[in-house]
């Protein structure tokens, strides 16, 4: 929430939704998500207006929404298509494309609040490794965006 003002003033919308994965409440002040390497289907790349651009066709037939233990809850925000605000998103959880980083930025499917099928959106996720044993798995975090 601490950075909502700064980054989500050009936002269009904002749509509650449901990804597979796991969230966990971290000692920074900040979540941390993983998600399983078979839904994670496009790299973000250092070309974020080729990022941009990209309207993909994936579709995994019979891909159904996650069950409760497998749910992550938040929010989809749309922005107006610009690569600058997937620059100041990426410098925001510091995601270098083609570097070692933290976060890397993949496109993966989410389930709207209403929607009969999933949509596609860029998620910012952790590698399983840097989770620590004692950090709370949950299942959404309050304003937290995918």
């Amino acid at each position: 929430m601490r950075y909502h003002a700064a980054f989500c003033s050009g936002m269009l919308a904002a749509t509650k939704a449901t990804a597979y994965g796991e969230l966990y409440d971290t000692p920074h002040g900040y979540p941390m998500m993983t998600l399983p390497a078979r839904l994670q289907w496009i790299q973000g790349c250092a070309d974020r207006n080729h990022d941009m651009a990209l309207n993909p066709s994936i579709r995994q037939p019979g891909l159904m929404p996650p069950h409760a233990d497998q749910a992550v809850h938040g929010e989809v925000l749309t922005f107006p298509r610009c690569a600058g605000i997937l620059q100041a998103l990426d410098d925001l959880e510091d995601f270098h494309p083609q570097q070692t980083s933290m976060y890397h930025r993949v496109m993966a499917p989410v389930w709207r609040e209403g929607a009969t099928s999933y949509s596609i959106v860029w998620l910012y996720l952790v590698a399983p490794s840097l989770i620590q044993p004692n950090w709370p798995r949950m299942r959404d975090w309050p304003g937290v965006p995918f």
